[in-house]
């Protein structure tokens, strides 16, 4: 019984979507052996040669690009920055153990091999050592950015501060 039910509902709404279609006229059934064709009017709209596909573009809205600076932009950013600040470019803990190092080896050298000596640095001390050698490296690398310079090249090179250091040895200021 429910099966013959919705063969009959099926079939009224079958009728009643035929009905809609030739009151639109947008398409006329045609029987053919049995089957049932549909056949579209053609329009200009979907006669016109000029027409042509259309592609649609990629969604790119809210996608954005991400931003990319010159080379060389953010590192003239970070040594105006470096220059700005009174802070010292060298890190003061490296600094003080290699200072260590080095006073232990020259006196370790000098005295008797028997005597342990143990050196103590007050922090001014230090900090005026790191002062120092942060004045004299500033100086070198200036020096060796002009000689570059002079040669015709932009960047520094080492035969640049070799040649810087041997300059400082040679010309050095009398006071």
């Amino acid at each position: 019984m429910a099966s013959k039910t919705m063969s009959k509902k099926n079939e009224v709404e079958k009728k009643k979507s035929k009905h809609s279609k030739e009151a639109n006229g947008d398409s006329k059934k045609h029987r053919d052996k049995g089957h049932d064709l549909v056949v579209i009017k053609k329009t200009k709209a979907t006669i016109s040669k000029k027409s042509k596909p259309v592609q649609e573009e990629p969604h790119t809205e809210g996608v954005k690009k991400p931003h990319h600076y010159h080379p060389g932009t953010v590192a003239m950013r970070k040594s105006k920055q470096i220059q700005k600040s009174a802070d010292s470019v060298i890190p003061q803990r490296p600094l003080s153990q290699l200072i260590r190092l080095v006073a232990s080896d020259i006196l370790s050298d000098s005295a008797a091999p028997t005597n342990d000596i143990a050196l103590h640095f007050e922090g001014n001390g230090l900090e005026f050592l790191r002062d120092v050698v942060e004045n004299r490296m500033v100086k070198t690398f200036k020096l060796a950015k002009r000689l570059s310079i002079y040669k015709g090249r932009r960047t520094l090179d080492d035969k640049d501060i070799r040649l810087s250091l041997d300059i400082e040895k040679e010309y050095k200021p009398t006071q």
